[in-house]
């Protein structure tokens, strides 16, 4: 948390302070409005194992907002992928997880084996990316209904 809490929470607040410095709608403001809440998401996301999967939304509840859906699938791919590399990530550095990572003979040792990778990809990614990718749908039938 050291580490997540400094790096999301400016990565969070660049967007205000972009859209205040950047006079006028410009054509990228969106691409750096989402590239700064996805990337703030994979910090919260990598150390903070267990409780971000909801936050994972959040990008794509903001994509709506730009009525694309070319943009809307391109951040859903973005935050698939970055996703991925937080959800991994987290084995190594992240909050300890007992349901992941074994615990043996009383000591807490971050040993990530084939079966843990396995486990992690079948228990926890595809869930979370399942869960996205069944959000996308709302999210496009909200660009079309607003």
């Amino acid at each position: 948390m050291n580490i997540a809490m400094p790096t999301s929470i400016p990565l969070f607040l660049l967007p205000s302070f972009l859209i205040k410095m950047i006079s006028g709608q410009k054509w990228y403001l969106k691409y750096l409005i989402m590239a700064c809440t996805i990337m703030g998401m994979t910090s919260l996301s990598t150390m903070m194992t267990y409780h971000t999967i909801l936050a994972w939304i959040c990008p794509l509840l903001i994509s709506c907002h730009y009525y694309s859906k070319k943009f809307t699938a391109w951040t859903l791919a973005g935050s698939v992928v970055f996703m991925t590399m937080a959800i991994f990530a987290g084995l190594y550095v992240g909050l300890w997880d007992s349901n992941m990572m074994a615990e043996m003979d009383g000591v807490k040792e971050r040993i990530i084996t084939a079966s843990i990778l396995i486990r992690t990809f079948k228990f926890y990614y595809l869930p979370r990316v399942f869960t996205l990718i069944a959000f996308a749908p709302i999210c496009f039938t909200l660009m079309d209904r607003t």
